[in-house]
């Protein structure tokens, strides 16, 4: 046992510190000792809607087991700090699973318990920063691994600027380049856009940023047979005026784990000029649950 919580922190570590959130999985032989070994990413697709600060992204991650046995994987993915998943799915050897969050040792105990029974036992492991770990068994040989996962993220603002960043770096996570890599997002603000650039990207053949208004933007990244080599970013800033107020909302779907409860923020913010400078000061920020107002 202590062997295997061993080679689980290694793989959290390796994880973290190759690339992002984009998730890595790792296999070897049902009920064996073997050192875990990385399987190709064969596609990966993801879409984000921007609404104002908030960023909702669901990615779709397939993966290739090559190996002529029967499997054991982990599965462990680091999502941006301050992200909440609202939803995880999975598919292998033909059926779909949905996860759910447990605590690290009530979830390894039931794992331990069902896969001598050969039963998933759909659980996700969270192991703080934001990072976690799932382990599934057993996945036929020569077969796909399908995952997809919802999560939601409020987006640092800073005089009239946001930055979105997407963990996209796969190097190190897949041992051959991604048969498909894509990434949509769709911009929505209530304050006019000045400027939208990726200072990862650029605007390329690869990377679309298409106007569609003043308050809507659409960007489509994609390559074949590529391994991206960094992660995406993305800043746009407002067209702004004496006085800020700004108000984020989010409404939970039946399906989120985070509840039923809907959030709002308000902020307000005044600019002043003295001496040339711009400043900006924050007068009023609070997150209520809607049910309490």
């Amino acid at each position: 046992m202590k062997t295997a919580s061993v080679i689980a922190f290694l793989l959290l570590l390796t994880v973290y510190e190759r690339a992002g959130a984009t998730g890595a999985l790792y296999v070897r032989p049902l009920n064996s000792s073997m050192t875990h070994q990385q399987i190709s990413i064969r596609t990966f697709d993801a879409t984000t809607t921007i609404d104002n600060q908030v960023a909702t992204t669901t990615v779709d991650q397939v993966f290739h087991n090559s190996l002529n046995a029967l499997v054991e994987s982990t599965f462990i993915f680091p999502l941006p700090e301050g992200a909440v998943i609202t939803d995880m799915a999975y598919w292998f050897n033909g059926q779909k699973y949905t996860a759910s969050i447990r605590v690290k040792e009530e979830a390894q105990k039931l794992y331990d318990q069902k896969i001598r029974k050969y039963i998933d036992p759909a659980l996700l492991q969270y192991f703080g920063d934001n990072v976690f770990k799932m382990n599934i068994a057993p996945i036929n040989p020569k077969s796909d691994v399908r995952f997809t996962i919802t999560y939601i993220e409020q987006l640092p603002y800073e005089y009239g600027k946001i930055n979105y960043k997407f963990l996209l770096r796969t190097t190190g996570l897949s041992p051959s380049p991604l048969e498909r890599v894509s990434l949509k997002i769709r911009t929505k603000t209530s304050a006019m856009i000045r400027e939208l650039v990726s200072p990862s990207h650029g605007n390329t053949p690869e990377n679309k940023i298409t106007k569609i208004s003043d308050r809507e933007y659409s960007i489509q990244y994609g390559d074949e047979n590529f391994t991206p080599d960094r992660d995406y970013t993305l800043r746009f800033e407002y067209q702004r005026d004496g006085v800020e107020m700004n108000v984020v909302t989010y409404l939970p779907k039946a399906t989120d784990s985070i509840g039923s409860d809907g959030f709002f923020a308000t902020c307000v913010r005044q600019q002043s000029e003295n001496h040339g400078q711009l400043y900006l000061r924050l007068m009023y920020l609070r997150v209520w649950r809607a049910r309490e107002l």
